[in-house]
């Protein structure tokens, strides 16, 4: 062989390994983890409210807790103090999420933005998401000014997980694969039903959390939309990889959650989709580089919740052993 063509096949073979290199590095594995540092039992606080009190939906803003109920309704309670201020009636939407000091309410890809003032809700800015959808493109959460998030969902065509929407210039870049195909479902429809998921932004925006809500998956995507940890919480209570086809056979695995610049809460409930509900949840929390940081196994079924870091409080709402709606708290271990 001559020294042109030994040169040749060395070119050839660093280009192959360097691609080979590139290759691995933008692929990432599905990593399977169970084991929590902090795993205990924890035993909540729970505080007694109006007797006809509905808590199931709650955010804080400012030192004020905006909670919406039935028909409609929204209560002002102030917080820590937990003194019921006002009730009104509550800025209606199909979605609602909080940042930045605003709640975002979203309703066929309008969304309307309200700040609070003197204990009121005044719509401050509106504008569009999406085209017109027949309900609801879920919880909407900015990722950059000008610049919106929202996770992919069963009537949008293609097969993404989530899309970013710069609504200046009206473009729209869709991401992320879903776990699996949808081959095994009779409609597209169908199989988006089964691996409906939620998206919740980091608070300095250098990341976000795909979090699907019957399969026990977790993905954690830089500020660009490149996936960066994808991981599998193993588990004995319904511990299937890829969502059943049958839907009495699912469990609800992951609820409401809740994210802060240091970690990820997710409520577990691990409840099979056609059981009653029992006294009891979880709450996991993992860090932005997917380790497992702490498992709260609680006494009450809880509907919302945030976090307080800075004086290491988890607050929400339950049914707990008042028998009825009550807002609850636990100090957290980490």
């Amino acid at each position: 062989m001559n020294y042109r063509g030994l040169h040749f096949i060395t070119i050839c073979s660093l280009i192959c390994l360097l691609f080979s290199c590139s290759q691995e590095k933008s692929s990432v594995q599905v990593c399977y983890k169970q084991s929590f540092p902090v795993d205990t039992v924890m035993t909540v606080q729970e505080y007694a409210v109006e007797e006809d009190a509905k808590l199931p939906q709650l955010f804080k803003l400012e030192n004020r807790l905006l909670v919406f109920g039935d028909y409609g309704m929204m209560s002002i309670y102030s917080y820590p103090e937990l003194q019921l201020i006002c009730s009104q009636e509550g800025a209606g939407g199909a979605s609602r999420t909080i940042g930045k000091g605003k709640l975002y309410v979203e309703k066929q890809g309008k969304v309307d933005a309200y700040e609070l003032e003197n204990d009121s809700l005044i719509q401050t800015s509106s504008f569009a998401i999406a085209n017109k959808v027949p309900y609801s493109i879920g919880t909407v959460q900015e990722l950059r000014p000008d610049v919106y998030i929202y996770p992919d969902m069963s009537d949008f065509p293609g097969m993404r997980e989530f899309h970013i929407m710069n609504t200046q210039k009206r473009q729209c870049v869709s991401k992320g694969d879903y776990p699996e195909d949808d081959k095994r479902f009779k409609k597209r429809r169908e199989f988006k039903t089964a691996y409906m998921h939620s998206l919740w932004v980091k608070p300095d925006k250098s990341a976000f959390v795909v979090v699907y809500s019957q399969l026990r998956r977790v993905r954690i995507y830089d500020k660009e939309g490149e996936l960066c940890h994808d991981i599998f919480l193993e588990n004995e209570t319904g511990n299937y990889k890829v969502v059943p086809k049958n839907a009495s056979e699912r469990y609800w695995h992951f609820g409401q959650s809740f994210v802060t610049d240091r970690y990820i809460y997710l409520l577990n409930p691990d409840k099979l989709g056609i059981a009653n509900a029992e006294s009891r949840c979880n709450i996991l929390v993992l860090d932005w580089d997917g380790n497992l940081v702490a498992r709260y196994k609680l006494n009450v079924w809880v509907y919302d919740f945030f976090v307080d870091e800075a004086n290491s409080i988890i607050f929400g709402s339950c049914w707990g052993n008042f028998k009825k709606d009550t807002f609850f708290s636990l100090i957290t271990l980490i």
